[in-house]
């Protein structure tokens, strides 16, 4: 649930237009105006699976020592982990020196097999609409055109 956006309070689950503008209201503050929308359980859940787009996934930043400590804890060689999670022992060899950053895809390998955290998630930070204006400045912008 969001904040009321004309009380504060911690329940705003109902679309609403006060004063000609649609606003995020509480139940008590939903009165104040007209109710165009109601946000049900379901609707909620739904909303909540599409915030969770505004993550993505990244690999921690000591990924490489992780994979080596972990891996010769399991007594494995290079050769053998890259054996188990099938891929290419230089490819390996190259993760553990910081010279290639693994896919998710090899990350989420490495990490079944080594049982070991290699990926986050991290917010991804929205730009709010007035940021997303255009910011260049344009040939119009510089030149005063006056007609004589």
């Amino acid at each position: 649930m969001a904040d009321c956006e004309v009380c504060g309070k911690m329940d705003a689950h109902i679309d609403c237009i006060i004063e000609g503008t649609k606003l995020r209201v509480c139940a008590n503050c939903s009165s104040l105006g007209k109710v165009i929308f109601v946000e049900t359980t379901a609707t909620h859940n739904r909303r909540k699976a599409a915030q969770k787009l505004d993550y993505e996934l990244e690999i921690v930043d000591n990924y490489a020592d992780r994979i080596r400590k972990a891996r010769t804890a399991l007594k494995l060689s290079t050769k053998e982990l890259a054996s188990l999670i099938d891929e290419k022992e230089s490819f390996l060899e190259r993760i553990e020196k910081e010279t290639t950053v693994p896919t998710e895809k090899t990350a989420r390998k490495l990490e079944k097999q080594l049982k070991i955290k290699l990926l986050e998630e991290v917010r991804i930070e929205s730009v709010p609409k007035a940021a997303k204006q255009k910011t260049e400045v344009t040939l119009g912008d510089v030149v005063d055109i006056s007609k004589d």
